[in-house]
């Protein structure tokens, strides 16, 4: 309010009026809108943002590397057409024990037979003479059934021998036309690559895995053989007995130190086998990533390859 004293209007008296008032209406009025309303926290000063020229120019460049690829779909199949060249290589190196594999293998299914007529000759008579211990003829008994399981993984080994070398002669001749092309056709260099991994690796780790039987097929006959050769022994009598019993078709068999001749000749073939099969899985091993890297590619090169045929 303002007001009059002694005819005179005082200043001060105003002022005070005025100050009160709007501050009163604050105080009132604040509790119905301001609770609600976000407290603003103190000023954080803005730090400015250097930008680095290389960093950005790093940064473009990555940019245009992510949209336009470095290795075409035609270079990626040049590649792999080197690469099959590399695989055929080492598959003709494999391809050359094959021939010793196939004859050890022919060789040991003749040798069980004969070891088994042979045993089953001693343990008649053994039986018939009692010249030779009782566990003896056993002994031969557990040979006739393990020499026919041992026929029959044999013939196992000799079909997985014969698809290996049908199916790696195949991948050769395609290896050999598509060298012989120019320009190679991206078409077969995928589909050799797919063959090469669907059924060139299969057959030869098939093929590596029986041949890994034999081998322990070969130990186990050895060890049975010396087994056997510990009971006979060298003994006049047993021999001169003995003879009459064998066949008359099996000469080796006739002499006195067949079974120790047999022993021994197992024992280096089956050594001469088991180094040749050791280089073979030596090989499988390189070949297996090489195809890897071939299937990689291939769809690398399927993958950009197809943008291209869309747009046509």
């Amino acid at each position: 309010m303002i007001y009059r004293k002694a005819g005179k209007f005082r200043l001060e008296e105003i002022v005070k009026q005025w100050m009160v008032v709007p501050l009163t209406v604050v105080m009132l009025v604040q509790p119905l809108w301001g609770a609600d309303l976000p407290v603003p926290g103190p000023l954080v000063p803005v730090t400015p943002v250097v930008v680095d020229p290389e960093l950005s120019a790093l940064q473009a460049r990555v940019a245009e590397f992510e949209r336009t690829p470095r290795l075409t779909a035609s270079e990626l199949a040049g590649r792999n057409r080197k690469l099959l060249s590399d695989l055929a290589g080492q598959v003709r190196i494999q391809r050359q024990t094959m021939a010793d594999f196939s004859g050890f293998v022919t060789w040991l299914s003749d040798s069980l037979d004969g070891y088994n007529k042979y045993l089953q000759a001693s343990a008649l008579a053994a039986n018939l003479l009692k010249v030779l211990p009782i566990p003896y003829a056993g002994q031969a008994s557990l040979f006739t059934k393990f020499a026919a399981q041992g026929v029959v993984s044999l013939n196992t080994t000799s079909a997985a021998i014969t698809k290996y070398l049908g199916t790696s002669q195949l991948f050769l001749s395609r290896v050999e036309a598509l060298e012989k092309s120019s320009p190679a056709s991206p078409a077969e260099i995928s589909a050799l690559a797919r063959f090469a991994d669907e059924h060139l690796l299969k057959e030869t780790a098939d093929v590596q895995t029986r041949l890994a039987s034999t081998g322990d097929l070969s130990i186990s006959v050895l060890g049975f053989l010396e087994g056997v050769n510990g009971y006979l022994g060298s003994a006049d009598q047993y021999w001169a007995k003995t003879k009459a019993f064998v066949s008359r078709n099996e000469d080796a068999a006739k002499e006195k130190g067949y079974l120790s001749t047999s022993i021994v000749g197992l024992r280096d073939r089956a050594s001469s086998f088991t180094k040749r099969l050791q280089t073979f899985k030596d090989l499988s091993q390189k070949n297996d990533p090489l195809v890897r890297t071939v299937r990689v590619y291939d769809a690398l090169a399927n993958e950009l390859a197809a943008p291209a045929v869309a747009g046509k």
